[in-house]
């Protein structure tokens, strides 16, 4: 714990935390998602920047190596991060119609993170030169787990509108 007290990386993240609810507290909240989400867009953009041309090495290498893996993990994962937060802003500053939010656009942005998270957790070394037996383990039960929720939600169709109702009081902003 000692440890942890004298770390700048904690203290930075919980000063920039507590600058987010200081910001919350004091912006209306469709200004600061707006706000939050041009910067998110922003920085998105600097890492897809940083980590695309590492990408590129792996994508032509054919079997690309530990960096270049978890460099087109970072860089897809980003893009999704920039192409999602661009659609919500989208949709947020065009008076948020429905359509945008069903639409399969969304699900491809989904699908780009479960693409990057696939190939962090299977990159070629990244622990000990090879891919842990636990990751491949992992990433089963992860997408077993998924596939078991997907599968129940479309056979039941539960209506989450309670839940909906409950996290309502929690996290709505005034304004909603």
């Amino acid at each position: 714990m000692g440890l942890i007290l004298r770390s700048r990386v904690f203290w930075s993240g919980f000063a920039l935390l507590a600058l987010f609810f200081v910001a919350a507290w004091l912006i209306p909240n469709n200004q600061l998602v707006e706000n939050l989400r041009i910067l998110q867009i922003a920085a998105g953009m600097v890492v897809v920047t940083a980590y695309l041309p590492y990408a590129f090495d792996g994508i032509k290498a054919g079997r690309p190596d530990r960096v270049q893996q978890l460099s087109m993990g970072i860089a897809l994962g980003f893009m999704s991060v920039i192409c999602a937060g661009l659609w919500s802003l989208i949709w947020r500053l065009s008076g948020q119609p429905r359509w945008m939010v069903s639409s399969d656009v969304n699900s491809f942005f989904v699908w780009m993170s479960i693409l990057a998270a696939t190939l962090h957790i299977t990159a070629p070394g990244a622990i000990d030169g090879i891919v842990p037996k636990r990751n491949w383990i992992m990433l089963g039960l992860a997408f077993g787990a998924g596939f078991l929720c997907a599968s129940l939600i479309l056979l039941f169709h539960p209506d989450f509108q309670a839940v909906a109702e409950w996290l309502r009081p929690i996290f709505a902003p005034d304004d909603a």
